[in-house]
């Protein structure tokens, strides 16, 4: 899984985070029962703050994607 973010878009980095991991879930990329890296690793990868990959997860537990 691969994640792009576009720091210069109106679209807040929690959302695009979410939608991408969202679009490998929905295309198959993302097996059911595949993990996700932890909230720490992404956060570390992505350069961005825990609090963001927490909410980004978050949402996707809210909306049934992940558990």
């Amino acid at each position: 899984m691969r994640i792009v973010l576009a720091y210069q878009s109106s679209v807040p980095i929690y959302e695009q985070i979410k939608e991408q991991i969202k679009t490998s879930i929905l295309s198959g990329e993302l097996a059911p029962d595949d993990p996700l890296p932890s909230i720490r690793q992404l956060a570390r990868d992505l350069k961005v703050s825990v609090m963001t990959t927490t909410r980004a997860y978050g949402d996707l537990e809210l909306e049934g994607f992940v558990h």
